[in-house]
């Protein structure tokens, strides 16, 4: 393993608690996954309870790709899903599949639902115990953030059905995204690191594939029973290396870049994770920032700094920061031009294509 050149000064949980430390990761030269080195702060996370309407339709949307990767599967019988957080995505899997017996197991539930739909357990694989085995296991963006990602895969065999069909999605090693810059995203694997991880395990890496309901994801299937020539290509890694390198250099510059382009004191639109991002690691910019925008306040997360409604803000001549993942930056940009902004910047561009395999 070595040190990865972050170039970061500060590091930010996915809950958006700013560490007052440098973003650690290491690399590993062989598979090129990346290794989250930052201290790990014991304070309890601040999650949305997914009521908001952008999390109800996110976690619907997770719900239908998981159905529809089952049915492909042709998987029948009980369903699993690991770190349901606020149970949001097992009720709506349940809604969409209602002969489906389904339970959802939590550690640290942010709320828990009053609902007959699906079975609620709060605890670790660890604290509890199946009276039968599972058809389908999942979990969406949990493993990242596993201490011991071998160990969890081995508990997962163990409650499997002999048949069964393990879909865990988690950020994709091969593309460079906003996913690189979480200090407690601990793992990010390439296929090839995901292998190796499930070598001893009692799981094989069948395949893998982009998340189809999640970009920038990556979704891996796992099985009890090893598959012939499943094995993942090879990872082309000084290629990866250089892919991230530049990937996050344009965060260590866009603080200056932006500052430089933008006169007074610009406005954010978003009250979401990129908006943390910016908060994290553009302190200047952020220090510029007079106010934030938002269509709907629901499911806003944490700021320092007033929020208000877009039309409750007069944007005319104003400079706009576009806090929104680059994939939805295009048309809210239009929109703000519109209202009659004087320009609107985003802190990032879109994620080269994959070309690491």
């Amino acid at each position: 393993m070595t040190q990865f050149p972050v170039g970061l000064k500060r590091a930010l949980r996915s809950d958006g608690l700013i560490l007052d430390e440098p973003l650690r990761k290491d690399s590993c030269a062989d598979c090129s996954a990346l290794i989250g080195r930052n201290v790990d702060i014991e304070v309890p996370y601040r999650r949305s309870d997914g009521t908001s309407p952008r999390e109800i339709a996110r976690h619907a949307g997770i719900a239908k790709g998981l159905q529809a990767e089952i049915a492909a599967l042709g998987a029948s019988g009980p369903i699993l899903e690991l770190g349901a957080a606020n149970f949001q995505t097992s009720l709506h899997l349940a809604h969409a599949m209602p002969d489906a017996q389904i339970t959802a197991l939590e550690p640290s539930p942010e709320s828990l639902p009053q609902t007959s739909e699906i079975d609620i357990r709060v605890g670790t694989l660890a604290d509890v115990s199946f009276a039968t085995p599972f058809a389908v296991v999942y979990a969406n963006h949990v493993l990242e953030h596993i201490a011991d990602p071998k160990e969890f895969l081995a508990q997962i065999a163990t409650i499997l059905a002999p048949d069964g069909h393990v879909l865990l999605s988690c950020p994709s090693g091969l593309v460079p995204s906003h996913e690189l810059l979480f200090s407690d995203h601990l793992y990010h694997f390439t296929p090839t690191a995901m292998a190796a991880v499930a070598t001893g395990s009692g799981l094989w890496l069948r395949d893998s594939k982009p998340t189809p309901w999640e970009p920038f994801s990556r979704l891996f299937h796992f099985t009890r029973t090893p598959v012939p020539d499943s094995a993942p290509p090879p990872t082309a890694v000084a290629a990866l290396y250089a892919h991230r390198v530049r990937y996050l250099m344009q965060w260590s510059q866009a603080d200056g870049r932006l500052c430089q382009a933008m006169s007074g004191s610009p406005i954010l639109f978003g009250g979401g994770e990129f908006s943390q991002l910016i908060r994290a690691y553009l302190p200047k910019l952020w220090s510029r920032i007079t106010c934030i925008i938002v269509d709907d306040l629901e499911g806003v997360r944490t700021f320092d700094k007033p929020v208000f409604r877009t039309s409750e803000v007069d944007l005319r001549g104003r400079d706009i920061v576009v806090g929104l993942h680059p994939m939805s930056s295009e048309a809210v940009t239009e929109r703000l031009l519109g209202l009659g902004a004087a320009s609107v910047l985003s802190p990032i561009g879109m994620p080269e294509n994959d070309q690491c395999t």
